[in-house]
C-alpha cells in the first residue's frame, strides 16, 4: 500500500518510518521542500492513504490554530484514508471534509520513533468503518500484542489534551513539592524514587530538574496542550483551575514560559 506522509516534523518524520518499518511504501511531502513530493496535490493523487502531521501553533490565549489541517485535508479529501495526527482541539475533526481519522501521538521529541514502536495502545478516533481501515494500515509483526482502541473523535481528541495537561500538571505539583519538602532536609531523588513505586502515581513527571536539566515542563507539547485545553474550556464558559494553576506555576519555574 503505498501512504503519503504530509508535514516532515519530529511527529511525520517519525511516522513516515515507522510505516516504512510496517512494510508500506511511503511518498512524502513537507512546505520546507524535504519531501519526494513537491506539492500534497501531487501526493494526493498516488496514495491509497496519507497521515496528516502538520503544525498546529498556539494562537491567541493558547487556541489552536488548525487552519493547515484543514488545507490539507481540503487537499486530500478524496483519499480513502486520511489520518490526522497533528493536535487539535476536540471537536475538529468532525468537522474536516474527507474519511478522516484521529491517531493521537504520544511521543518525546528525542525518541520519537522508539515511542511509536514502544506504544502498547493504538488510539483511533472516528467512525468504525475509517479505524478499521486504519488499524489495517498499522497492523503488521512490530505490532503484535498491541491493543488497537477504537473511539469517537471527540474522545480521541480529548484524551491527547486531556493526557498531556494531566502531564503538565503532575510537573508542576512535582517542582512545588521538591521545593517545600528540601527546605526540611528531605532529598528529592529518593522521595521521587520512592513515589515511582507506586502504581496509583506512575513514574514519569516526578525529576525535579526534568529529562532537559530544567526546572518546570516545556518542549512542543506540554505547554500547548495544557494551553489548548484551557481555551476550549475558556470558550465553553467554564473554569480550568487546575489546569491554569499548573499553568502559572510553571512560569515561575520556568520564566521563558512567561513570555510565550
Amino acid at each position: 500500500m503505498r501512504v503519503g506522509v504530509v508535514g516532515l516534523g519530529v511527529v511525520g518524520a517519525a511516522t513516515a518510518e515507522y510505516l516504512r518499518g510496517l512494510g508500506r511504501d511511503v511518498v512524502t511531502y513537507d512546505v520546507n521542500g524535504s519531501g519526494s513530493h513537491s506539492t500534497p496535490e501531487s501526493l494526493a493523487g498516488e496514495v491509497a492513504a496519507a497521515v496528516v502531521c502538520v503544525p498546529t501553533p498556539a494562537g491567541l490565549m493558547g487556541r489552536l490554530d488548525t487552519s493547515v489541517v484543514r488545507h490539507v485535508c481540503g487537499v486530500l479529501r478524496e483519499v480513502p484514508l486520511v489520518v490526522v495526527r497533528s493536535t487539535v482541539p476536540v471537536g475538529t475533526c468532525r468537522t474536516l471534509p474527507g474519511n478522516v481519522v484521529y491517531w493521537p501521538e504520544f511521543c518525546n521529541a528525542r525518541s520519537a520513533l522508539a515511542d511509536m514502536r514502544a506504544a502498547a495502545h493504538a488510539f483511533l478516533g472516528g467512525p468504525a468503518d475509517l479505524t478499521a481501515r486504519a488499524a489495517a494500515l498499522l497492523a503488521g509483526p512490530h505490532n503484535q500484542g498491541r491493543t488497537v482502541r477504537h473511539a469517537a473523535w471527540e474522545d480521541a481528541e480529548a484524551l491527547k489534551l486531556v493526557t498531556n495537561a494531566a502531564m503538565a500538571v503532575k510537573v508542576a505539583f512535582a517542582n512545588e513539592a521538591e521545593a517545600v519538602v528540601g527546605k526540611y532536609g528531605a532529598d528529592w531523588a529518593a522521595v521521587s524514587g520512592l513515589l515511582a513505586l507506586d502504581s496509583r502515581l506512575g513514574d514519569v513527571g516526578w525529576l525535579v530538574p526534568g529529562p532537559d536539566g530544567l526546572p518546570g515542563f516545556g518542549g512542543a507539547c506540554l505547554p500547548k496542550d495544557l494551553a489548548g485545553l484551557i481555551a476550549q474550556a475558556e470558550d465553553a464558559r467554564l473554569p480550568a483551575r487546575v489546569a491554569d494553576a499548573a499553568r502559572q506555576a510553571n512560569k515561575k519555574f520556568r520564566p521563558a514560559e512567561a513570555k510565550k
